[in-house]
């Protein structure tokens, strides 16, 4: 008999369709290699699963619905968050910490926020910081100083400009 292992929401979401086309449980369970009563057990959660996978920014390959006791600010939390990123505003881990607990102060939960309650927040909601433990823009651009991506023809020209460049370079360094 084999050990108990974790299925990830993309695994169940695909037996959900399957056996929402049609298809027979037990041709399920060949498919995917699953026990009669894991596949049964999924198809009686399968609208707790849809829901929740929908809700939250999960990641298919999760295989757990991460909630959290204080929902509101974790909510409000993430749509500050969203806002940030959204304006290229670098965030880390420090700020993210203070923001929690300045939001669990202003809605009087009474909780402490600390790093392991962020790391589960981060959790979560698919959230990766890089290097320096910050995530958002490294280097400030101001909106004037981009540019517009080039359209293809001007691409092509390009590639041929510096095609012809090389050549010449190559013709040039065979003659000496």
């Amino acid at each position: 008999m084999s050990k108990r292992k974790a299925i990830s929401f993309e695994l169940k979401l695909q037996v959900i369709e399957c056996l929402e086309k049609g298809v027979k449980q037990i041709d399920v369970c060949r498919k995917f290699e699953l026990s009669g009563s894991t596949v049964r057990g999924i198809w009686s959660s399968k609208e707790k699963i849809k829901s929740n996978f929908c809700s939250y920014d999960n990641n298919k390959k999760s295989k757990r619905m991460r909630t959290t006791k204080h929902e509101d600010l974790d909510q409000a939390l993430l749509k500050w968050f969203k806002e940030q990123r959204n304006s290229n505003t670098p965030i880390s881990g420090h700020i993210l910490l203070a923001k929690a607990q300045q939001l669990a102060e202003l809605m009087t939960l009474g909780i402490e926020c600390n790093s392991s309650w962020i790391d589960r927040f981060k959790k979560r909601h698919n959230i990766y910081f890089g290097r320096n433990d910050e995530c958002g823009a490294e280097d400030e651009v101001e909106a004037d100083e981009l540019q517009e991506p080039p359209t293809y023809s001007q691409a092509l020209t390009q590639v041929r400009q510096l095609i012809s460049f090389y050549e010449c370079k190559r013709e040039n360094s065979s003659d000496d």
